[in-house]
């Protein structure tokens, strides 16, 4: 298994400690889970290339279009 060194001040390294062992866990696996969570919870791979890509009306629920066409857009 790999290993990793982090560098914390006191204060953050308080705050890891105390946190892993209200979870029951050693710092090392409670960082490990914060990490893999963070992988989780990404998208996938090409998602946002997928934007705009569907050219279908049927997502369009009736009366919409009408109703974008006439909604007043704030310029950036």
């Amino acid at each position: 298994m790999a290993q990793v060194s982090l560098y914390l001040d006191k204060e953050m390294f308080k705050k890891v400690e105390t946190a892993a062992q209200s979870c029951g866990e050693s710092i090392s696996k409670y960082v490990a889970t914060i990490i893999q969570d963070h992988f989780d919870h990404e998208w996938p791979s090409g998602y946002a290339e997928l934007f705009g890509s569907v050219s279908d009306n049927t997502f369009f629920p009736d009366g919409a279009e009408k109703i974008l066409k006439e909604t007043q857009r704030e310029s950036l």
